[in-house]
This record gives structure tokens, C-alpha cells and sequence, in this order.
């Protein structure tokens, strides 16, 4: 079995996000994610980052919105898919109105288990954080530091 499933295989094999039909809901809702705001540029090894992102119902009909929370790690030594999907917050959103939505995000998104250690290990280093609607449309990011 592949080591790459889902996701992560497309990413892996560089396979360009599908164009798809607009569905019904597409038709209805004009959503939009704005800026994630990080409040911490570096997180102890037990810490937590509450990532927090606006969404925008431009529409004049209420719904839903799901938004993912990716992480990748570039300095790691480990082998590990580009991103890792670590949370997600779904909002109600009125029409024309906008939702502040925190995704809770602890340090130990970084965590790896090893062969040699036999245990989850905190990796230290840069976590690059990115935000969106799904995991083919990330357009939202921002980066910090596990000390």
C-alpha cells in the first residue's frame, strides 16, 4: 500500500485541483476567507494557537462554511506528506454578514513517532500554517515557530 493516500497523493504526484461544475450551493453563497490571523510568532512545546479567520457571506442567503487548517513543516527530518490537515471550524454565517471563526491548534501538531524512540516526539521548528475551504484551495497563510 502506498504511503500517500487521499490528499496527500495528489499532492505528491502534483496533480492539479479538478474543475468541477458549480454546485447548487456554489450558485447561492459568495463566501469568502480572509486573512488568518496568527497571535504568536513562537509556541512552547505544550502550547496552544487559537488561528482565527474571517468569513464573509456576500450572498444574500445564509449558510455554511468549513474551514480547513493545514500544517506543513519544512525544516523536519522526518518523512511526512507536504501537509497534514491538524483541524477545522464550520460556521453559520447570515447572509451579507461576516463570522470570526478561532480553529484551536496546538504546539503537538508537530508531533512524529520514530522507530528509534518508540513515542510521539514534538519536532521543534517552523510550522507553516495554511487556511481555506479545502485542501486543493489553501490560499490563506502564515507561519510559527515550536521552541
Amino acid at each position: 500500500m502506498d504511503y500517500y493516500l487521499g490528499y496527500s497523493w495528489f499532492d505528491n504526484k502534483n496533480v492539479p485541483a479538478a474543475t468541477t461544475c458549480p454546485s447548487a450551493r456554489s450558485q447561492l453563497l459568495e463566501v469568502r476567507v480572509q486573512q488568518p490571523q496568527v497571535p504568536c510568532s513562537d509556541v512552547t512545546k505544550k502550547g496552544v494557537v487559537n488561528v482565527t479567520v474571517d468569513i464573509s457571506n456576500k450572498s444574500a442567503v445564509a449558510g455554511d462554511e468549513t474551514v480547513f487548517l493545514f500544517a506543513s513543516y519544512p525544516m523536519t527530518k522526518a518523512r511526512r506528506h507536504q501537509k497534514e490537515l491538524k483541524a477545522f471550524a464550520r460556521a453559520s454565517i447570515p447572509a451579507n454578514a461576516t463570522a470570526r471563526v478561532t480553529i484551536r491548534c496546538e504546539s503537538r501538531i508537530s508531533s512524529i513517532t520514530t522507530t528509534a524512540s518508540k513515542s510521539w516526539v514534538v519536532e521543534s521548528g517552523p510550522v507553516n500554517v495554511s487556511v481555506g475551504p479545502s485542501s486543493r484551495n489553501l490560499p490563506l497563510k502564515d507561519t510559527f515557530m515550536v521552541k
